[in-house]
């Protein structure tokens, strides 16, 4: 889950954006797309697809965003979409061109292993609009993005999986920032944020 600092952010940055695509890699419970959407200038005329692999929490997500629909008048399209994100974005190319319009926002929050991999295939398709932006949530991944986390004593108690997922973390903030193709700030907000 996001946190509350996190979710006031993106709904300011959809705002100040005037985003009206949204795409959210990694749905958990809804938090963050209860946010995303609620930072749409244009509610009626604004999307919020939302992805979760798993089927359980996408459930929970549907419930808690039909709750937040129920509050509003003209409520946002939000859609929930359970399935692997590499299967969303990959069924996303094949739609016919009406339904394939680029994304103002991307958010992810899903497999931390995979940001590389959504980065270069979102930005290789064109999903994103010509001024979109990228957000990608614990990039920071409690401090093991470190070179040398695994021998520091503060992260002694941390389950040693955890370093390859630092790593790949690691790889991937170099890899966008050696890329010409966008610009970046990696924000120190809560687990960290990296703005493209």
């Amino acid at each position: 889950m996001c946190g509350s600092v996190v979710a006031q952010f993106l709904a300011y940055t959809v705002r100040t954006r005037k985003c009206q695509r949204v795409l959210e890699l990694g749905t958990f419970t809804g938090y963050s797309t209860v946010a995303l959407a609620s930072g749409l200038v244009d509610p009626k005329s604004g999307t919020v697809e939302s992805v979760e692999i798993n089927a359980e929490f996408a459930g929970i997500a549907e419930k808690n965003v039909q709750s937040y629909r129920e509050s509003l008048e003209e409520p946002p399209t939000i859609n929930i979409h359970a399935v692997k994100a590499h299967s969303y974005l990959s069924e996303f190319l094949t739609r016919e061109d009406k339904d394939k319009e680029p994304f103002d926002l991307v958010f992810v929050d899903a497999n931390k292993s995979e940001y590389h991999s959504y980065y270069s295939f979102i930005l290789d398709n064109n999903m994103l609009s010509e001024n979109g932006c990228m957000v990608f949530d614990n990039v920071l991944f409690k401090g093991l993005v470190l070179p040398d986390a695994s021998s520091l004593e503060d992260f002694a108690k941390i389950p040693k999986r955890l370093y390859s997922v630092g790593d790949k973390l690691r790889n991937f903030a170099q890899f966008v920032k050696d890329d010409p193709r966008t610009t970046q700030q990696l924000l120190p907000i809560r687990d960290g944020l990296l703005l493209i």
